[in-house]
């Protein structure tokens, strides 16, 4: 197996801080997080996604694997700030996909 996807097995349900930081939080708190205070992050950040894969999927649930750079544009001048690795578990309800739980793996602290 490898490295990057034997350590995404290894991620504690709920550990941040130092290299190699993991979050598993249901989406709404990701929201309610960055709506609570959007005046503390000054500059404009993007989340490029690559590399997606459908590792499962059924009629009702899928599991998504996506690759992330985080970029941001402080001080006028594109930077990368973090490289790092979603898991997305998506869920079929009412018609639509929607977001049910994220896992966020960044190499490096922000």
């Amino acid at each position: 197996m490898p490295r990057h996807l034997a350590r995404r097995r290894r991620c504690p349900r709920l550990r941040a801080g130092g290299r190699g930081s993991s979050w598993r939080l249901p989406a709404s708190a990701l929201l309610s997080f960055r709506i609570s205070d959007p005046e503390a992050q000054t500059d404009q950040r993007r989340h490029h996604l690559t590399n997606m894969v459908f590792r499962r999927a059924d009629a009702d649930t899928a599991v998504v694997w996506s690759y992330l750079m985080l970029t941001t544009n402080a001080g006028g001048s594109p930077a990368l700030v973090s490289t790092g690795f979603y898991t997305f578990t998506l869920r079929h309800t009412e018609g639509e996909w929607r977001i049910a739980r994220l896992l966020v793996g960044l190499d490096s602290a922000v």
